[in-house]
């Protein structure tokens, strides 16, 4: 199981706080990056409440990051993609001039809440977990989740650009603990 680094643990914040080095294209499909990438994955298949997870919030500083497929199903929509999302060296090559505030969470400031200040839509150009180079254009959650993920590889946290900040009640953050078991418990039947 991996170890979500902290911003309040000194040593992790080192790592956190560290620009990450670009991933080299021809180990994209090492069994060294293909076993990161789905360690994470399983991570993130037992959090309720998270919707993306980058490579330096386990300790590793690479630039990529997962976003998981459920959080479309939460969202929602209609087209889900078949497989979880992976982003290999993204890049954003384009923003809109509108921004809207935002609140965000993060693993690594865990049950913290903040509003941030994220531009409505992003082009961003990654290679995928085939090693093959992509670009997504989007808007809404996605495209917040694309900036917050790319902030984490440039040592960036939410909390350095958020307002109003905020913790959860004891209440909150009880029940996506229990979630989160009964999501471990099913995983393991």
């Amino acid at each position: 199981m991996l170890r979500i680094y902290q911003n309040n643990n000194p040593e992790d914040d080192k790592v956190l706080r560290t620009i990450s080095k670009e991933v080299e294209i021809e180990t994209i499909i090492s069994e060294d990056i293909q076993s990161k990438i789905k360690n994470m994955f399983d991570f993130i298949e037992i959090q309720p409440d998270g919707a993306a997870l980058s490579a330096p919030q386990v300790g590793i500083n690479l630039r990529f990051f997962i976003v998981s497929k459920n959080i479309f199903k939460s969202l929602m929509k209609k087209e889900i993609p078949r497989e979880d999302m992976v982003f290999i060296n993204p890049k954003i090559i384009k923003n809109s001039k509108k921004t809207q505030l935002l609140e965000e969470g993060c693993f690594s400031v865990r049950w913290y809440y903040g509003d941030v200040e994220r531009f409505k839509n992003v082009t961003i150009e990654a290679y995928n977990a085939k090693g093959e180079k992509k670009t997504w254009n989007t808007g809404s959650y996605l495209s917040q989740i694309f900036q917050h993920e790319i902030d984490h590889l440039d040592g960036i946290l939410f909390i350095d650009k958020a307002v109003n900040i905020h913790k959860m009640s004891d209440e909150e953050i009880l029940e996506i603990k229990n979630l989160q078991k009964k999501l471990i418990e099913n995983k393991n039947k």
